[in-house]
């Protein structure tokens, strides 16, 4: 595993404190967002799914479930409640015909920009918070991080 931060005895204390922020950050973040999407009625995880099938332009659930990396089970359950909702349809796919090809629907396009103007406005607070230069360096470096920790 690569190591992000210098070893020694100066940064002995830093480790398990920075741990510790990541974690506290990552349920802050994941409340705010849960909260922002709430008036268009979806969650995180169907808010994933469909800004996948929409940057794809149209997708299987297999492919849509190693995007969003849950289980096939599971996106087919998150699948048939968006599907239920109106949000994307689903249709037989001409290069695969025993693929259904998942895609949004006009009503899936609107809740999808809805919710992204309202999740757009949670990060903007918190970028304004932390301030623009401070919230560059800090995605730039959690952007490295996730790299550095997902490479073979």
């Amino acid at each position: 595993m690569t190591t992000l931060m210098p070893q020694g005895p100066e940064t002995a204390g830093l480790r398990p404190q920075l741990g510790t922020l990541i974690k506290r950050l990552s349920h802050l973040a994941a409340r705010v967002t849960t909260s922002a999407l709430q008036p268009s009625g979806l969650n995180p995880a169907q808010h994933a799914a469909l800004r996948h099938i929409r940057t794809t332009g149209g997708c299987s659930a297999a492919a849509l479930a190693r995007l969003c990396a849950v289980s096939p089970q599971s996106m087919g359950l998150l699948l048939t409640t968006l599907e239920r909702e109106g949000l994307i349809t689903r249709t037989p796919s001409a290069v695969h015909p025993r693929v259904l090809e998942i895609r949004l629907s006009r009503a899936g396009a609107r809740t999808l920009r809805s919710a992204d103007r309202s999740l757009e406005a949670a990060l903007d607070a918190f970028v304004e918070i932390l301030g623009p230069a401070h919230a560059e360096a800090l995605q730039a470096g959690l952007d490295r991080a996730v790299t550095a920790l997902t490479r073979p």
